[in-house]
């Protein structure tokens, strides 16, 4: 589960020279995404739901995706089997399923496409789909500094996922600068909790 790789990524970083100094509050991890409409026209919300459909759906995956354990996980622990399963550049994914050429793709939760072309990520009740925790990593140096550590208190979970996911698409999807992405984010981390 989530406490495992975390604890996990935190012996590998240690060994490193590393430190971990928190989680950011969002994670990047696969998911399966479908356009909005289609997932309300046949009632899916849920990767469980796609189970008795799943037959006559077709799936788009990146390039590694179809063979990664977490695709495995998902077919296994939801009865997954897919009509067509695809393998798309993942760029080519996002507008294949925003074309309707697929109706499923393995999407990155913090992908800005998945708000431009209006997906719904399906829940996965089965936590079939690893997380991965954003981990703020310093030197032992930095971490051990109050300043610094003092720094960077007010990031830490601050940044959802949905945070993240405007972010990227403000650079990826409508050309804006990295500096106004940073700007968004860091008005949002400067936002009294």
């Amino acid at each position: 589960g989530r406490a495992e790789i975390t604890e996990i990524t935190q012996t590998f970083v240690r060994e490193r020279g590393l430190n971990p100094v928190g989680l950011a509050g969002f994670q990047n991890r696969y998911a399966l995404a479908m356009r909005r409409e289609r997932a309300e026209e046949l009632g899916v919300v849920s990767v469980q739901d796609l189970a008795p459909l799943a037959s006559m759906l077709s799936a788009g995956g990146d390039l590694e995706f179809f063979g990664r354990s977490e695709w495995k996980r998902l077919q296994s622990l939801y009865d997954l089997d897919f009509a067509q399963e695809l393998t798309f550049d993942a760029a080519l994914m996002y507008t294949a399923v925003e074309a309707g050429q697929v109706d499923v793709i393995s999407a990155y939760s913090t992908d800005g496409r998945v708000a431009a072309y209006d997906l719904v990520l399906l829940e996965d009740p089965r936590q079939a789909l690893l997380s991965y925790d954003a981990m703020l990593l310093a030197s032992s140096a930095a971490a051990q500094d109050p300043r610094f550590t003092a720094a960077l208190a007010p990031v830490l979970g601050a940044i959802s996922d949905e945070a993240m996911r405007e972010a990227n698409k403000m650079v990826d999807v409508e050309g804006r600068s990295v500096s106004e992405a940073t700007a968004y984010l860091q008005a949002i981390i400067n936002k009294p909790r």
